[in-house]
């Protein structure tokens, strides 16, 4: 999960080739999901710097029979390094501004025989950790 971070937290919000970059680590539906992400950063002249850390995590299921094998994990993501920034350069969320650092997240993954990748990812109706 930290290498998942790690590698969407230094994509450039245009960067043409997300999937390329991402190929070690995620497949599948997360990807245009943090394309998704990119073109909303872009489209509204946006910037991010930080990296996001897992906080937590536990396994919620694993199908190792499964093919590809699977698992459902369950993070809590700290967010509190990341600071997204407008157009001007300026910080989104301005000192003493309401914004969860910490957030469960859920996430699925397959493994492709030598590792595991993110493929999709998802919250629960209450994403206190």
């Amino acid at each position: 999960m930290s290498e998942f971070l790690a590698a969407t937290a230094i994509i450039a919000p245009d960067a043409p080739d997300t999937a390329d970059q991402l190929a070690k680590v995620a497949a599948g539906s997360i990807i245009a999901e943090i394309e998704n992400d990119q073109q909303e950063l872009v489209a509204n002249g946006w910037t991010q710097e930080g990296t996001p850390v897992v906080d937590s995590l536990s396994i919620v299921s694993n199908d190792a029979t499964a093919s590809p094998p699977s698992a459902v994990v369950q993070a809590c993501i700290d967010s509190s390094a990341v600071v997204t920034f407008d157009s001007d350069g300026k910080p989104l969320a301005g000192p003493g501004d309401a914004k969860p650092d910490r957030a469960l997240n859920i996430f699925k993954l397959q493994h492709d025989g030598t590792s595991w990748r993110v493929t999709a990812r998802s919250f629960p109706n209450d994403t206190t950790c």
